[in-house]
């Protein structure tokens, strides 16, 4: 590790490389603090193997202006280990950041929180099964996105650009950018036992054989769209049977290549 921490630190500022071949390139460990990891435009952490940047226990804020990034797991991963661990916020602050991993780019889960996530820049999965931001049996309060979050795998995939699942709750999600995926399942999905509070869309939330842009088989309270709503060849916002949708609020477009809205089983009967 080129950086464990069970202790405390107050700052890490990155203006160069950190790097791990093998594990993890930042570990906070379960008594371990970080007030803040900023990585400047001209930083890279970097795992090879495993996680960017793992939190067990308590990291305030992680600023990145540069490159996030894991070569084959979870390039920023928040795991409630025995006291629920806690980053309060993650921000990419410019359009050239970038945060992306082949699997699960930001994991958040096991009775773990994530404050707030603010996106000006790039959050990206590419690989088949790839989540952008995977937050299970957890909680994210806020997710603004102005940038991009997406998974990007262009065959033979399962991915969702945001996934809430297995008791996971996310509070708030407030899109202007674009949140899109390709040949997956639901652009954002919440499983049979997610759950996402308000859904506030007026940027573009598309999907390309994605399965539907918003797929909800669990509980989502509110759905205010006033950007687009769109899926190519399947639906734009499938509700499952069995799954509950409050509140529609539509005054911009909600277009599927096979229903607008679909309120049914998974077959399409009504």
């Amino acid at each position: 590790y080129p950086i464990f921490n069970g202790s405390t630190i107050g700052d890490i500022v990155n203006s160069g490389q950190i790097y791990s071949n093998s594990k993890l390139a930042i570990t906070n460990a379960d008594a371990g603090t970080i007030s803040k990891i900023e990585n400047t435009a001209n930083g890279n952490i970097w795992s090879v193997q495993k996680y960017a940047i793992q939190n067990l226990n308590t990291i305030g804020t992680i600023t990145n202006a540069g490159m996030i990034r894991s070569s084959k797991e979870q390039a920023i991963r928040n795991a409630a280990n025995d006291s629920g661990d806690t980053i309060t916020l993650i921000e990419n602050t410019t359009s050239g950041a970038t945060i992306q991993a082949d699997n699960e780019t930001i994991m958040n889960s096991d009775g773990a929180t994530i404050t707030t996530i603010k996106n000006a820049g790039t959050i990206k999965a590419w690989g088949a099964d790839g989540k952008a931001i995977r937050n299970y049996n957890a909680t994210i309060g806020t997710i603004e996105n102005t940038g991009t979050i997406s998974t990007t795998k262009t065959s033979g995939g399962s991915g969702q650009a945001i996934i809430s699942s297995t008791g996971g709750v996310i509070n708030t999600i407030n899109n202007s950018g674009t949140i899109s995926a390709i040949d997956g399942n639901g652009v954002i999905y919440v499983n049979a036992t997610g759950a996402i509070g308000t859904i506030t869309n007026s940027g573009n939330i598309t999907g390309d054989d994605s399965g539907a842009a918003i797929k909800n088989e669990g509980a989502i309270t509110t759905i205010n769209n006033s950007g687009n709503i769109t899926e190519s060849t399947d639906d734009g916002i499938k509700n499952i049977l069995g799954a509950t949708i409050t509140t529609i609020n539509n005054t911009g477009k909600i277009t599927g290549g096979v229903k607008d809205i679909r309120n049914a089983n998974d077959a399409g009967a009504s």
